[in-house]
C-alpha cells in the first residue's frame, strides 16, 4: 500500500514533464494552438518554477497571436498577479492590453500593397521583414512606379506604452492606441486620430480579413485618411474619406508567411 501512495506523486511529476515537453515540441513544429493546449495542461498540474511561468506566458502569447484574447487574458492576468512588480509581470500586463494584435506577427515575411485601381500595375509598396528587435520589428520598404524601383528605406513597426507606432527615418506615427474601443481618439504631432468601427470584414485583392478595425486620421474638418487594420497582419486597406464617401487608394494585394 505504501508503494502505491509513493507512486502517485511520481505519476504527476511524469505527467508534468510530458505535458511541457510535448508543448515545446508542438511549439517548435509550428502547431501553435495544440502547443497552447499542452502549455495550459502543464500549468494546471504545476504551480511554480520557471517552466510554470513560461507555460503561462507561451499559452497566453499563442492565443493572443490568433486573436483569441478572451482565452489569452487569464494566463497574462495570472502571471501579472503572481509576479507583481517584476519584468515578466510588466510584459504580461502589456500583452493583456495589446490584444488583438493589429500589426504583423512573427510569421509574416512580405506584405505587398498596390493601388486599388490597377492592383499594383501603377504603384506598389513592398514591406519585407528584416529582423526582430525589442518590442519592434525592422522592415525594408520598396516603392515601385510600375516596375521601376523609385525608393528603398527602412521602417520600424512596434509597440511603446499603449501605442503601435511606425517609424521611417525621423518621422514617427502613433497609428493605434490601446485598449481598443470605438471613438477612442488621440493627438500626435498635431494630428488627430480616431478609432471608428470594430469587427469589420475587409475584402482586398489578397483576400478577405475579419475582425478589422477602422482608424481615421483627420486633415481638417471634411477630409480624412482612413486605414483598416487586420489582426496579425496590420494595414490591409487605406482610403480617402471626403463628405461621407470613401475612395479606395491602396490595399494589400498579396502577403507571404515564413
Amino acid at each position: 500500500m505504501k508503494k502505491f501512495f509513493l507512486l502517485i506523486p511520481l505519476f504527476f511529476v511524469s505527467c508534468e514533464k510530458d505535458y511541457y515537453r510535448e508543448a515545446q515540441l508542438l511549439d517548435k513544429s509550428g502547431k501553435k494552438l495544440e502547443a497552447a493546449h499542452y502549455y495550459e495542461k502543464y500549468s494546471l498540474v504545476s504551480k511554480k518554477g520557471p517552466e510554470f511561468e513560461n507555460s503561462l506566458m507561451r499559452a497566453g502569447q499563442i492565443y493572443r497571436e490568433f486573436g483569441l484574447c478572451s482565452k489569452a487574458a487569464p494566463f497574462f492576468e495570472k502571471i501579472a498577479r503572481l509576479n507583481a512588480g517584476s519584468e515578466i509581470s510588466s510584459k504580461a500586463t502589456k500583452y493583456l492590453y495589446l490584444c488583438p494584435q493589429y500589426y504583423p506577427d512573427e510569421s509574416v515575411k512580405i506584405l505587398t500593397y498596390g493601388d486599388s485601381q490597377t492592383y499594383g500595375k501603377n504603384a506598389i509598396e513592398e514591406l519585407s521583414f528584416k529582423k526582430s528587435l525589442k518590442d519592434k520589428s525592422l522592415w525594408i520598404q520598396k516603392i515601385y512606379a510600375g516596375k521601376k524601383l523609385i525608393s528603398k528605406s527602412y521602417i520600424e513597426i512596434g509597440v511603446e506604452g499603449l501605442f503601435i507606432f511606425e517609424k521611417k527615418g525621423v518621422e514617427r506615427r502613433e497609428i493605434i492606441k490601446y485598449p481598443i474601443r470605438k471613438n477612442l481618439s488621440w493627438v500626435y504631432n498635431g494630428r488627430t486620430f480616431k478609432i471608428g468601427d470594430l469587427g469589420i470584414q475587409v475584402n482586398t485583392k489578397a483576400g478577405s480579413f475579419s475582425g478589422c478595425i477602422k482608424v481615421l486620421e483627420y486633415y481638417g474638418d471634411s477630409f480624412r485618411q482612413v486605414f483598416y487594420y487586420a489582426p496579425r497582419i496590420g494595414r490591409v486597406l487605406s482610403t480617402i474619406e471626403h463628405s461621407g464617401k470613401e475612395t479606395r487608394i491602396t490595399e494589400l494585394i498579396s502577403y507571404e508567411r515564413r
